[in-house]
C-alpha cells in the first residue's frame, strides 16, 4: 500500500469537500440516508488505508441503526411496543436522532437472557461420547458462530432452554480480557448443544426481525455501551442487569427487512474490496521480495574481487534487478524489511562498498575470531536501585543496547570483573521460545560498560586486531547466518537453543579490517536513510488515515 499523500491538514474539511462527492442524499422529509449508489461508485477512493475497510463495515452498520442506510417509507407502521426510556417530559428520550416511527426499547423488551451450563472439570471431555453433548464457549465466538475446540458434558447437565436454537445469539459474559466480552454470534441453525456458564444467549421474544437484532450486536453503539458496563478486577464481567438495561434502537418491521438486505449487500462488497486489497498486497510484496532475493543472490550478482568464472555471475543480470527497484521505487515502502535484509546480504557479500588493494575477503568460522566467550548470571533480578544493572533479552534491540527497562542484582567483586561488560564486546541471545530472537545480537557502546548480563545471553569477546564488532554483528544478522542459526531449531519445540559450540561454527566471509569498518559506515548511512523512509511513510499513512476519517465524518454529519 503506497500513502504518499500532499496534503494540508489544515485545509482538510475543503479539500475533502471539494474532492469527494457527497456520500449523503440531499435532505428529505424522511431525513438523510446514504447514498448507496455513490458509496459504492467511491469505495476504492475510502479505501486507500489498510483499516479502510474495517471502518467501512463499521459505518454501515451504525448508519443501519441510525436510519441513515435505507429510506423511510411513510407507510410502515412505527413499531409497537411501550416506549421504554422515556425523558421528562414522558416521551420518547432519543439517545441520538433517529427516525420519528423508530422507537428506543431495551433489551430486556425484546429478549430473555439464559445463564450457561454448570459442569464439573472431571464431568468434561475433548470427545463426543454417548449421552453427552457439545458446549461452545467464548472462544467459539468470531464473525460467527465457530465449532472448533469443543467440549462435551453429560446431556443431563444441560436443561431445554439451554439448547440453543437457530436466531439465538451467544454472547461472552465473562473473560480475562475485555475486548472478548461482549463478543456476540448469532446461531444460524438449531444446534444440539449448549454453552458455558462464562457466557450467556439471548433469545428473542419480541416480533423483530432477527438479522436485524443480529447487526446490532456488531455495532460500534453496541460495543462501546458493553465496554463501558463491563467491570471486574482480573477477569472482566458483563453483569445481567447492563446487558438487559442496553438501548436499541427499533425501526418498523418493514424497515427491519429493507436494513438487512443492504447490510448485506454492502458487507459482501467489504469482503470483495477486503480480498482484493490483500490479494493486491501480497502481489506487491511478492514482488518486491522477489527483486530483493535476485538482488542479493550470489547467482545473479557483478563479479567480485572474491569470485571468479561460473560463481561470478550475470552483470546484466544484477543490473537488470537494480533497474527494477530504483524505477519502482515507491514498492520499497510496502516491504522496508526485506530492504533492510537486503543492505545486510549486500554488506556481507562485499556487493556494498569498493574494495581497496588486493586483499580478499576470506570465509571463516565464527571460532577464528573470538577471543573468549561465557554465559551470564544465572541470579535472580531486581527493578530495585540497588545492586548492578543486568542486560537481559529485552536490552538486546536492533543491534544495539537498549538501557531502558533495566533491572540488577547484586554481585561479588569477582563476579563483577567477570560479568562486566567492555565496549565493542558482543551479546548473543543463546535460548528463548522465539526462533527469531536466537542468536540476535548487539554491540556493546560506550553506554553500556561495566554492566552485568543474564544467563540467556553469551558475551563474545572478538579479536580486535582481525575483525570489527559492528562488522561481526552485521554478518549474524544477515539471512546466510540466519538460515545456519534457525533453520536446525526449527524441528526442536518448547524453547530454542543455540550453544557455544553452534556459535562457534558459524560460517561468513570476512574481508580486511579496514573494509570492514568502511562497510559498517556504509550500513550505518543505509540504515539511517530506511528510518528516514520508515518515518515519512508513517507520516503519510497518519495523513491518509485523517483524511479516511475526515471523509466518513463527514458522510456521517452531513
Amino acid at each position: 500500500m503506497r500513502a504518499i499523500v500532499k496534503t494540508n491538514l489544515a485545509d482538510l474539511p475543503e479539500h475533502v469537500e471539494s474532492s469527494q462527492p457527497s456520500l449523503v442524499a440531499p435532505k428529505s422529509d424522511e431525513g438523510r440516508t446514504l447514498n448507496s449508489q455513490l458509496l459504492l461508485q467511491h469505495f476504492d477512493v475510502l479505501a486507500e488505508t489498510p483499516e479502510a475497510v474495517e471502518k467501512l463495515r463499521k459505518l454501515v452498520l451504525d448508519f443501519a441503526i441510525r436510519g441513515r442506510l435505507v429510506p423511510q417509507d411513510a407507510e410502515d407502521p412505527s413499531f409497537t411496543g411501550e416506549i421504554a426510556i422515556k425523558n421528562k417530559n414522558g416521551g420518547m428520550e432519543n439517545i441520538y436522532g433517529v427516525p420519528p416511527k423508530w422507537r428506543w426499547l431495551l433489551l430486556t423488551q425484546l429478549a430473555v437472557l439464559i445463564r450457561g451450563v454448570s459442569y464439573r472439570k472431571d464431568q468434561a471431555t475433548d470427545l463426543p461420547e454417548p449421552g453427552y453433548v457439545p458446549i461452545l464457549r467464548a472462544n467459539n465466538i468470531g464473525k460467527g458462530l465457530n465449532f472448533d475446540g469443543l467440549v462435551y458434558v453429560p446431556r443431563a447437565n444441560v436443561a431445554a432452554e439451554q439448547l440453543i436454537k437457530r436466531h439465538d445469539v451467544l454472547i461472552a459474559m465473562s473473560s480475562g480480557s475485555k475486548n472478548v466480552v461482549g463478543k456476540a454470534a448469532q446461531a444460524e441453525s438449531d444446534f444440539e448443544g449448549g454453552f458455558g456458564a462464562f457466557c450467556g444467549l439471548i433469545r428473542l421474544v419480541a416480533n423483530i426481525h432477527p438479522q436485524y437484532f443480529g447487526l446490532f450486536l456488531q455495532t460500534p453503539f453496541y460495543r462501546e455501551r458493553i465496554a463501558a458496563a463491563g467491570k471486574g478486577i482480573g477477569i472482566n464481567n458483563l453483569q445481567k442487569e447492563s446487558l438487559e438495561s442496553l438501548p436499541i434502537p427499533i425501526p418498523p418491521l418493514a424497515e427491519q427487512r429493507r436494513i438487512v438486505a443492504k447490510v448485506e449487500e454492502l458487507l459482501a462488497l467489504c469482503d470483495q474490496l477486503e480480498a482484493r486489497q490483500t490479494a493486491a498486497r501480497e502481489d506487491r510484496t511478492h514482488l518486491v521480495r522477489s527483486a530483493y532475493f535476485h538482488l542479493t543472490d550470489s547467482s545473479t550478482l557483478i563479479p567480485s574481487p572474491r569470485q571468479s568464472g561460473a560463481a561470478a555471475g550475470h552483470p546484466s543480470s544484477f543490473k537488470q534487478h537494480v533497474s527494477f527497484i530504483l524505477h519502482n521505487s515507491s514498492l520499497i515502502l510496502d516491504d522496508l524489511p526485506s530492504l533492510r535484509q537486503a543492505i545486510l546480504s549486500l554488506a556481507v557479500q562485499g556487493r556494498l562498498v569498493p574494495h581497496n588493494g588486493k586483499e580478499r575477503a576470506q570465509e571463516i568460522r565464527f571460532e577464528d575470531i573470538i577471543q573468549d566467550s561465557r554465559y551470564g548470571t544465572s541470579k535472580k533480578c531486581h527493578y530495585q536501585p540497588d545492586g548492578t544493572g543486568v542486560l537481559r533479552i529485552p536490552n538486546v534491540v536492533g543491534g544495539r543496547i537498549d538501557l531502558s527497562n533495566l533491572k540488577r542484582t547484586e554481585l561479588t567483586k569477582s563476579e563483577i570483573a567477570d560479568l562486566g561488560l567492555r565496549e565493542n564486546d558482543l551479546l548473543i541471545v543463546r535460548s528463548n521460545g522465539s526462533e527469531s530472537l536466537v542468536g540476535r545480537s548487539a554491540v556493546v557502546k560506550q553506554d553500556g560498560v561495566g554492566y552485568a548480563f543474564a544467563g540467556y545471553l553469551v558475551r563474545v569477546r572478538i579479536k580486535r586486531d582481525q575483525a570489527d564488532s559492528g562488522f561481526v554483528q552485521l554478518a549474524l544478522s544477515s539471512q546466510s547466518v540466519r538460515d545456519q542459526i534457525e533453520i536446525p531449531v526449527r524441528t526442536t519445540s518448547g524453547v530454542k537453543n543455540i550453544n557455544t559450540q553452534e556459535i562457534y561454527g558459524l560460517l561468513f566471509p570476512l574481508p580486511p579490517l579496514a573494509e570492514q569498518q568502511r562497510i559498517v559506515a556504509k550500513v550505518d548511512e543505509l540504515m539511517r536513510w530506511c528510518d528516514a523512509l520508515e518515518t515519512r511513510f508513517t507520516a503519510a499513512q497518519t495523513t491518509t488515515t485523517h483524511l479516511l476519517d475526515a471523509s466518513l465524518r463527514q458522510i456521517l454529519t452531513s
